[in-house]
This record gives C-alpha cells, sequence and structure tokens, in this order.
C-alpha cells in the first residue's frame, strides 16, 4: 500500500485505485481532499505550485493576502482556516463542503430554475459584502468555485471557495499585485473588463463575475463565446447578447444588463445589488419555472474546452485583440412566387416594389393595348425584382360596360357671301339599343372587432404596490399591504410567500434591531403571525422574549411544529433559561431535534446538555459526538467547548491547543482566553505569560469577560505586562458588568 502524502498533520486522501484525491489543478497548484489528523474531519487542502511564487516579493504579498482571506468569516464563504509550508511548498487549508459546483450542476441537469438561480446569486451577493468589508476581491467568481450544500430542510446553502488568494485593496501596496506577472488571474469567459485590461480592481469586479456567473445558471451558457482572444474582445467592447434571455421576466433582464456594464461606475454595490436581487426574487409569482434559453443562433457557441471552468487560467503577456468587426449587410434572400391577392383584402395590399429594370421588353402591341386599358396592378405584380412574369387574364370590369354613342356627324353647311360662322346645334344622336351588365355590389368593408378591454385583476395590482413599497423598504406598508391581500383572496399563498420573505430578511438580519424599529412593523407583524406566517410567528417571539416570555415560548412551539429550526433552537433556549420543573427535559428535545435537521447550533447545545448532565443523563459519549457534529459544520463555540474538554478532563494538550486555535481562527472570543491559560500555565506550550496576556488583552477587546477577569489579574500582579492598578480596576469593572462572578468578588473584596 502506498505511504500517504501528508503536509504537516494534514494527510492526503487516496481514491480507490490509490491515487492521491485530486479535487482540481491550475496553473495556481493542485486541489486535494484531505484529512486533518488533529482535529478528525475532512478539509480541502489547496497546495500552491512553486514557481506561482518566485520571488520574494510575491511570496510576501501572497502569505499577507492569504492571511487576510483567513480573517473572513462568513456563512455563505468556505473558511481558510490554516497556512502553512513544507520543504519550500505553500499550503492552505480550508472547509471542505460536503456537495458539489454549479458548475457540476450545470453539465448535469442544464439551465436552474429561476427562482433557484436568484437565491444563488443573493447568497454569493452576501459573500461578496462581507469580503467587501475585508476590502477584499475574489477575482475569481464563476461557477465552479461555487458549491451548492443541501440542507436537511431542503434548502440549498452556497459556498464561496477558493477565496484563499482573494486579493487585498487596502492601500498598502497589495492592491497593485496581480500574482501572474504579466497577465491576469481568472478565467476569460468569467473576467470583468477591467480585469482583461489588467486595470486595477475592486469588488465591483466579482459583481461583474457573478453577473456573467448568473446569465449561465438561466442559460446553460456564459454569454460570450469563442476563442480566448474572442472572448475577451467581447467582454470588452460587445454588448451583452440579450436575446439568449428571451422569455426571462423584463427585472432579470434589467438586473443582469446593470451588473454587465461595461464601466464598473455603471454597476451596482454589493448592498444595492442585494436589495436589486432580493427584489426581483420578492416579485417572482410562486409557481414561476426558468423560461426556456433561446434556440442558438450557432454563432455563440463555445468550444469543447471553453466549457472547462474547473480551474483559473492564467493569461500570460499581452494578448492581440482582433479589431471590432463592422456590421455586414443582411443576405439577399432566395426568389419567391408572387403572393396571390386575397378576394376580398381586408387591408391595403403593401406598396409594389420598384420595377425592375432588367424585365424583358418582349411585349406584343395587344398586351401594351390591354396594360393601358387598366392592367397596371398586373404590371408590378408581374415585373417585382426576383420574379417570374405570368400570364395575364383580361381584367374584369368592376363598373357599368354600357359603350357611350358616338354622335353622327353634321351635315355641311353651305357658303353664303356672308362670312359669319353660324351656330349650328348638332342634331341628337340616335340611341342605340343595348343589353345592360349587371353591376357587381361593392363589398362593404368589415367592421372592426370590439378590442376586448381585460378586466382589472386586484390580486396582480395588490402585489405589484406592496413590490413598489418593499423596493423603497417601506417594510411596514408592504406588510400592510400584504396581510390585506391574504385576508382578500384566503386561498392564494403568494401573499403569505411574500410576508415569508419580508419577515425572514428580517431574521436574517437581526432586524429590528431596537423597540423603536419593532414598533413601526409590530401591528402588521401581529396580523400576519395571525395568518400563520411561520417566519412572522420566529420574528414577533424574538421581539418579545424578553417582555412577554411565556407568549414567546408559545410562539416558538407553534413555529417549532412547523418545522422551523430557529424557533426549536431559540424555544430550547427560553425553556433552559426559565428552569422550571420539566423545563430542561423540553429544551433537550428541541435541542436534539434541530441537531437532527442539521444545525449547528442545536448539536452545540445538546452536546453540553449531555457532558453536562442537564436535563437528561450524563452522557459523555453522546456528548461529544454533538459536539463534534457542530466543529465540523465550523461551528466556533462547539470546538472551544471540544478544546475545553480535552484541556480540563483528559488532559489532552496538544489536542486542546490545536481545538482553541481553529476556534480563534474563527474569531471565537472565548478561545483567545482559553489560549492565554494555556501559555500561562504551560500547557502543551512553554510557559509564556507575555503571550498569555496579549491574547488576554485581544479577548478582553473582543468581549469576552473572562478574558476581561485575566487580563485585569495580569495588569494588577505585573504578570508579562507592565503593573497598572488603574486599568486592572477597570478591566474588573468591564468583567463584572458582563456577568464575570469572580471579577465582582474582587471588586466587593476591594471595597471593604
Amino acid at each position: 500500500m502506498a505511504e500517504p502524502e501528508k503536509f504537516q498533520h494534514y494527510e492526503v486522501l487516496r481514491k480507490p485505485d490509490g491515487t492521491l484525491h485530486e479535487l482540481g489543478r491550475g496553473a495556481m497548484g493542485v486541489t486535494y481532499k484531505a484529512f486533518d489528523t488533529n482535529l478528525r474531519f475532512h478539509v480541502v487542502l489547496k497546495v500552491i505550485n512553486p514557481a506561482f511564487l518566485d520571488s520574494e516579493v510575491v511570496r510576501q504579498r501572497f502569505l499577507r493576502e492569504a492571511r487576510a482571506a483567513a480573517g473572513l468569516r462568513h456563512a455563505n464563504v468556505a473558511s481558510v482556516f490554516h497556512l502553512g509550508n513544507e520543504d519550500d511548498t505553500y499550503f492552505y487549508a480550508m472547509e471542505f463542503v460536503d456537495g458539489e459546483t454549479v458548475d457540476a450542476r450545470l453539465r448535469r441537469d442544464g439551465p436552474l430554475p429561476l427562482r433557484m438561480a436568484l437565491d444563488i446569486a443573493l447568497q454569493v451577493t452576501r459573500a461578496l459584502v462581507a469580503a467587501d468589508k475585508q476590502k477584499l476581491v475574489h477575482r475569481d467568481i464563476k461557477p465552479a468555485n461555487i458549491m451548492l450544500h443541501e440542507e436537511d430542510d431542503g434548502g440549498i446553502a452556497v459556498k464561496v471557495i477558493d477565496f484563499g488568494l482573494a486579493k487585498a485593496v487596502d492601500g498598502d501596496g497589495v492592491g497593485e499585485m496581480t500574482l501572474t506577472q504579466g497577465g491576469f488571474l481568472g478565467t476569460p469567459h468569467f473576467a470583468s473588463p477591467e480585469q482583461l485590461e489588467e486595470k486595477e480592481v475592486d469588488i465591483r469586479s466579482d459583481i461583474y463575475s457573478l453577473g456573467v456567473t448568473l446569465w449561465s445558471m438561466l442559460t446553460g451558457k456564459a454569454p460570450f463565446s469563442g476563442s480566448m482572444a474572442q472572448v475577451m474582445s467581447k467582454h470588452l467592447y460587445k454588448e451583452v447578447p440579450v436575446e439568449q434571455l428571451a422569455g426571462m421576466p423584463a427585472s432579470v433582464v434589467k438586473l443582469l444588463k446593470h451588473m454587465l456594464e461595461k464601466q464598473p461606475d455603471n454597476r451596482p454595490q454589493v448592498g444595492e445589488l442585494r436589495r436589486e436581487i432580493e427584489s426581483v426574487l420578492f416579485s417572482l409569482p410562486a409557481d414561476v419555472s426558468a423560461p426556456t434559453p433561446a434556440p442558438s443562433t450557432g454563432v455563440e457557441e463555445m468550444d469543447p474546452m471553453a466549457t472547462i471552468f474547473d480551474e483559473p487560467v492564467t493569461v500570460a503577456g499581452p494578448v492581440s485583440l482582433p479589431p471590432k468587426p463592422s456590421p455586414q449587410p443582411p443576405p439577399v434572400p432566395a426568389a419567391l412566387p408572387p403572393p396571390i391577392p386575397p378576394a376580398n383584402p381586408i387591408a391595403p395590399p403593401p406598396q409594389p416594389a420598384k420595377p425592375s429594370s432588367k424585365v424583358p421588353l418582349i411585349l406584343t402591341l395587344g398586351t401594351l393595348i390591354v396594360l393601358a386599358g387598366g392592367g397596371a396592378f398586373f404590371w408590378h405584380q408581374s415585373t417585382r425584382p426576383g420574379t417570374t412574369p405570368v400570364a395575364t387574364p383580361e381584367p374584369r370590369p368592376l363598373l357599368s360596360t354600357t359603350p357611350t354613342p358616338e354622335p353622327k356627324p353634321a351635315p355641311a353647311t353651305p357658303v353664303v357671301a356672308k362670312v359669319e360662322t353660324p351656330t349650328v346645334t348638332p342634331p341628337a344622336p340616335e340611341p342605340m339599343v343595348t343589353t345592360p351588365t349587371p353591376v357587381e355590389p361593392k363589398p362593404e368593408p368589415p367592421k372592426p372587432l370590439p378590442v376586448p378591454v381585460p378586466k382589472p385583476n386586484p390580486l396582480a395590482t395588490g402585489l405589484e404596490e406592496a413590490q413598489k413599497l418593499a423596493t423603497a423598504e417601506d417594510w411596514h406598508g408592504a406588510m400592510v399591504a400584504l396581510v390585506a391581500l391574504a385576508r382578500r383572496f384566503p386561498d392564494e399563498q403568494e401573499p403569505r410567500r411574500r410576508l415569508e420573505t419580508i419577515c425572514a430578511r428580517f431574521i436574517r438580519d437581526e432586524k429590528p434591531a431596537d423597540r423603536e424599529a419593532f414598533e413601526v412593523i409590530q401591528v402588521p407583524l401581529e396580523e400576519a403571525a395571525a395568518l400563520h406566517v411561520t417566519s412572522a410567528i420566529v420574528l414577533l417571539a424574538e421581539n418579545i422574549r424578553s417582555t412577554d416570555p411565556v407568549r414567546a415560548l408559545a410562539l416558538y412551539e407553534e413555529a417549532a411544529a412547523d418545522e422551523n429550526i430557529i424557533a426549536m433552537r431559540q424555544g430550547g433556549l427560553v425553556y433552559s433559561n426559565r428552569k422550571a420543573p420539566g423545563d430542561m427535559a423540553r429544551a433537550i428535545a428541541w435541542f436534539v431535534r434541530g441537531a437532527a435537521k442539521g444545525d449547528a447550533a442545536c448539536a452545540y447545545l445538546a452536546g453540553e446538555s449531555y457532558l453536562l448532565g442537564k436535563g437528561v443523563a450524563k452522557d459523555t459519549t453522546m456528548g461529544l459526538d454533538y459536539l463534534n457534529q457542530a466543529a465540523a459544520k465550523d461551528y466556533p463555540a462547539a470546538i472551544d467547548r471540544l478544546g475545553d474538554f480535552y484541556y480540563k478532563e483528559t488532559k489532552e494538550y496538544a489536542k486542546a491547543l490545536s481545538h482553541f486555535e481553529r476556534a480563534r481562527s474563527l474569531d471565537w472570543a472565548p478561545s483567545y482566553g482559553n489560549l492565554g491559560v494555556l501559555h500561562m500555565n504551560g500547557a502543551g506550550v512553554p510557559e509564556n505569560p507575555a503571550t498569555a496576556a496579549v491574547l488576554f488583552r485581544q479577548g478582553a477587546e473582543r468581549g469576552d469577560p473572562t478574558s476581561m477577569f485575566f487580563y485585569a489579574q495580569c495588569l494588577e500582579g505585573g504578570l508579562g505586562v507592565t503593573a497598572d492598578a488603574t486599568a486592572a480596576r477597570d478591566w474588573y469593572q468591564k468583567a463584572a458588568t458582563e456577568g464575570e462572578p469572580r471579577a465582582a468578588a474582587k471588586l466587593q473584596k476591594g471595597a471593604k
């Protein structure tokens, strides 16, 4: 059996055939599926090609950027939690997402449903909002870098991967860096115009790439295709082919055109983009499905290699772009036989084409006479360009054919001597006996059909008004309008669905954050909850939890019965904090149920309960199992709690250190204090009070009361830091205010 390939404590896994388990390969390096032998869970390991960092300057910039990316923590980003090197080979470990990429999904199933594609784009936008706050630009947003993970409740969780080489734009010179010297980093089909021209990029470049990605999710292909040079030229100069979006809602087309503006200043900022996508989602009817993409013309088809987006493509050196093609005249259509005019045309026939000068002039005198007598219409019909002359029938008379009689000549007048011309009255002509020809009646023009006036649809009108209010972020007005529609049309689900969307937004964004903001929407929120809108029930419970815990608990129970995970978690916490008889057992039941549905917080709470025997018989094995479930989902409280267990219970200091370090990489404040304890006591690391004091201070500044207490002790006793009694007392006071009992006791003792 082959020996495992290892990078420090990361073991690269092997496939059944013994080869290393590669997840992707490109110019930048190779990505593997690996196993963290310390924490015992799977990771993605990206090993950087040494030639990629061929100078010390580039290497140092790479390290700064990778460290900056490691600080990005968001639910829609696959976290980078370790950067290392071995034998001059750099690598970084990031979260392993059990799922598939959007690229793989598109290859298997084709275009995605409209609502799913927009929801994926919205989740990626949230990741970009977090990245923008860190001054990071991904530079390679594309379907292959978006992972989809199906959650237990059937929803799709999105993770943006490969943020390990995101570009920092923090103004210290790093922003001027491109990791490829003489070329851009990215994939041409999804790159922004400024990226292709190797100009300075910011988050708006990622917005352009996300626009191309959304286009691909909706149509099954990128908007531009061809050779690499052709694709780059089209991104720079050609307008997006909106004809590919035939059948898409106008709001979706408008959104894509906004994201794909050539000039970055004309694109939306990330916050604006999030609101635009939410508005489009909000306006879609509940039963909307993805339209069938417009048929391909054959001009924009991708070449086979152009569909491989799994790894970034590095273009070295300048690329000569072909000139923008000049428009070509349309092809001349083939000759067609002349149309047969209708017997009674309703509308006047189209104007005849200009007669061709090349019509053969083989016309007999008789034909000319016929034409001169009213056959001009047939002349034009038979001499249109590209037509073949046909035999012209004798024209049918349209009026009476009764001939006009010719007068007989008057008799000659004798010449007299007086030269004078007498007035001669000619005799009346003799009538001719003719048989009259019946006159065909002229057909009456048809009466125009009445244009039906569509009846107003009150539901559609009401939804449109609610949409306008929501777009303007008048949430109170939008909710009032939707509640009224839900009551007026009880069998229609769309008003309730939109109420769910609004309330879920408030829950996700943790709004309203204050009492005044809540009071603005309280009345319609109560009404929506009465209509059994689950998100409204949860949002209402969240806002009355401190003022009316009994009712809040009843609301949580109601929403949890509808399988709402937030209600399970929060309802369990209310039970555990109330501490009435039987409450802990009820709390554990909700935590376990939420954990079974994949909620990391519920798994952590269940694990803590089993470890401590709170509301359930103490069971260390069960407790560790639940904690590891939560840790596998990168839940920092569970990771820190495992470290605490290994430190206090089993004295496995190396494991404790590894868990505390990982929790700290997720910026979990208590882990700073726990690491400080290890360094202060020399547990698993050399004893170092100065390092401990720094860690205590970092935890204290992040709001951890235990770290505040320990830092105050360091200041009081001069442990690893210069003694400062005043600063020590301040930190004791802050810790006591945050609920640290030892700090409160210390202050009381000092007061005596």
